[in-house]
């Protein structure tokens, strides 16, 4: 489980395989797969994509865990979480701002997850951790204790289950 501070300046981040975009060198490759909202639909539809989309710039901490559900703290403080999204992993996940999907992995930017090869069950929670008591200090900053703004759950799946039940949209919550 890692937790990192992620930024955008497209107002979505993404949970996107390595291997299916690792092609992309430059804004012309990425222009072609991202640009439009028809190439994100697309993409999450090929399973390949899960947008975690605020309609927000800015940057979050993230939480990931594979194969491991929220716990009792973190549900207490959950205050939305997403339809389920489907995502198939060629055994390398990354979550990044959507404009730093490419092939060139740079620390910053991203949050790097070596997962089993095949289907995973994928749902983005948001946390109101501020109204946890103590979790902001004196200067009205998160405490190093303080929960995350997200954590995404990953959890694999029989691709027999797959069905219309998994959410396309672009919207998250």
């Amino acid at each position: 489980m890692e937790r990192k501070t992620l930024s955008t300046n497209s107002g979505m981040w993404a949970l996107w395989d390595y291997l299916t975009y690792n092609y992309i060198n430059d804004y012309g490759d990425w222009a072609e797969a991202f640009e439009e909202e028809e190439d994100l639909v697309r993409a999450i539809e090929k399973k390949s994509f899960v947008p975690i989309n605020i309609n927000s710039d800015g940057a979050f901490d993230f939480v990931v865990k594979v194969n491991e559900n929220l716990n009792d703290r973190e549900k207490k403080y959950l205050l939305v979480t997403s339809k389920n999204y489907v995502i198939d992993s060629s055994g390398k996940l990354i979550l990044s701002g959507i404009e730093f999907i490419n092939g060139e992995i740079k620390e910053k930017n991203y949050i790097s997850i070596e997962t089993p090869k095949g289907f995973h069950n994928v749902r983005i929670n948001l946390i109101d951790w501020k109204k946890e008591p103590h979790s902001l200090d004196e200067n009205n900053m998160p405490t190093k204790d303080s929960l995350p703004d997200f954590i995404i759950e990953i959890d694999i799946i029989e691709p027999s289950i797959i069905n219309n039940e998994f959410s396309k949209s672009l919207k998250t919550f």
